[in-house]
């Protein structure tokens, strides 16, 4: 996920990579990654159908509470967690999920890079590929997070019979540690 500058002529060495379990991963999945959540909801994300309160059960027809059930069911994603571990350094999002690396194992631990060495940059690279975005997000020693840069991925892909193109592309940012030496976190999020 990171790397640092050890020179002033900008060589880069890798201090940290995102990576995610192959075995056990129905346990040990949320330490790598976790479905996304905001951290309050608006409330018009609320569906008055959730509450019961508000449907008045002896003044509705049979075919409109017919309709208000099919209206509530929802497809579940194929996997429960809405993304699938490709192998050890790839994952796959399903549609209309979102992911949050903000876990044990991959989010940087950049207050202690700040603290314990001389470092003063990190950059920040992924291959990626699809239609969606990429925010990374950095947090103070006091948890608060605010995004750092966000990259809007849209990649084509071209699969027949003959021809197989890769169309991924190569996402990088430099990221600062200045400010962050009482504690602080990088990591990001798909959608």
């Amino acid at each position: 996920m990171a790397q640092t500058s050890t020179s002033s002529s900008k060589q880069w060495e890798t201090v940290n990579r995102v990576v995610y379990p192959t075995k056990d991963a129905d346990l040990t999945m949320p330490l790598y990654a976790v479905n996304w959540h905001p951290a309050h909801f608006d409330a018009s994300v609320f569906d008055e159908r959730d509450s019961m309160l508000s449907v008045d059960l002896n003044a509705i027809t049979r075919s409109d509470f017919n309709r208000l059930v099919a209206q509530g069911i929802r497809p579940a994603p194929e996997e429960p967690h809405g993304f699938k571990i490709n192998s050890r350094d790839s994952i796959t999002l399903e549609p209309c999920t979102h992911i949050s690396l903000c876990t044990y194992f991959n989010a940087f631990p950049a207050g202690y890079w700040r603290h314990w060495t001389r470092v003063k940059h990190l950059r920040f690279s992924a291959r990626v590929s699809g239609v969606g975005t990429l925010t990374l997000f950095q947090s103070t020693a006091r948890g608060l997070s605010t995004p750092v840069k966000t990259f809007t991925i849209h990649t084509e892909s071209t699969e027949s019979a003959s021809d197989s193109t890769d169309t991924s592309q190569v996402i990088e940012s430099i990221l600062s540690l200045k400010g962050m030496l009482d504690g602080g976190y990088y990591w990001l999020d798909a959608r």
